[in-house]
């Protein structure tokens, strides 16, 4: 649900549900699916500054996960923070940088949790993108190319990510 507050400012209000798709097996390392359902009620803000082609965006959202009933582990709710700045090239493409912030809220449980005195984790990464936007049909297509590499971890892996993502509204 989105709510323009003016021309140039936007707040948008999202309920995301992820469910265990995807194969899962017990004991294994790697798995295509972590087997949980997870609720992310999420809020984001947008200024657009377009005399000079700025966009500024923040997306908060928390991630509720349930047990994973194969291994009787729970991770505690995340807390996600996403800060993003472009500006417009010309074309329809816009160049930028992006800031992520993850926060664990309390502790995960289950026996192995435990043995990890609740694992807390917290994690930030920076990193450059690229967005296109177009036309298709008429209606706007955005893509956007992301890379994040992370720049301090706490009980979480250190990665790089990159993300490919294409929106169109219906």
């Amino acid at each position: 649900a989105g709510l323009h507050l003016s021309p140039t400012e936007h707040l948008a209000f999202g309920l995301r549900v992820i469910t265990p798709s995807g194969r899962y097996v017990e004991g294994r390392l790697a798995n295509v699916s972590q087997n949980v359902w997870n609720l992310v009620p999420s809020i984001a803000y947008t200024r657009l500054l377009p005399t000079q082609g700025v966009e500024l965006s923040a997306v908060g959202a928390v991630f509720f996960s349930s047990r994973n009933d194969a291994t009787n582990y729970r991770s505690a709710p995340l807390a996600t923070l996403d800060l993003l700045a472009t500006r417009q090239l010309g074309h329809g493409v816009a160049l930028g940088g992006v800031v992520g912030v993850i926060e664990q809220i309390g502790d995960d449980s289950g026996p192995l949790a435990d043995r990890l005195k609740g694992f807390q984790g917290r994690e930030v990464a920076i990193g450059p993108t690229l967005v296109w936007t177009t036309t298709l049909g008429g209606s706007p297509l955005t893509a956007s190319l992301r890379w994040m590499a992370t720049v301090y971890a706490r009980d979480r892996f250190e990665r790089d990510t990159v993300m490919l993502t294409a929106t169109m509204p219906f």
